[in-house]
């Protein structure tokens, strides 16, 4: 909702910063277009807003044309940072390991990731 600029830029670098893994992004300005979008990132501008799963489906559909179909789907709200650039690495290495599972999802904590 472009409330949150500097929290959305922070989200962004640390997407943007993880390793071993190959990101197709689309931000979902969720009533409103977007203001911050990284570079070769799709983004869908919703006139109203539709709620946590109206923006999640969105962004999904945004991105079902390009994504691989051994890709992995992964949704970053723009108050959340990853702790460390392996993050999504570490995610898909799991979900490889559990064909069986639906999702994996990593632990969330606070900011001193730690609790």
């Amino acid at each position: 909702m472009n409330d949150r600029p500097d929290q959305e830029c922070a989200a962004q670098a640390t997407l943007m910063a993880q390793q071993g893994v190959d990101l197709q992004i689309c931000v979902v300005g969720n009533g409103c277009v977007p203001d911050i979008v990284p570079a070769g990132a799709r983004s869908v501008a919703l006139e109203t807003n539709m709620g946590i799963p109206g923006g999640r489906n969105t962004g999904a559909r945004a991105l079902a044309d390009t994504s691989r179909p051994d890709g992995y789907l992964f949704f970053l709200d723009n108050d959340a940072t990853f702790p460390a650039a392996d993050v999504l690495a570490r995610l898909v290495t799991e979900a490889d390991q559990h064909p069986e599972a639906a999702y994996v999802q990593p632990r969330l904590t606070g900011p001193d990731n730690v609790t």
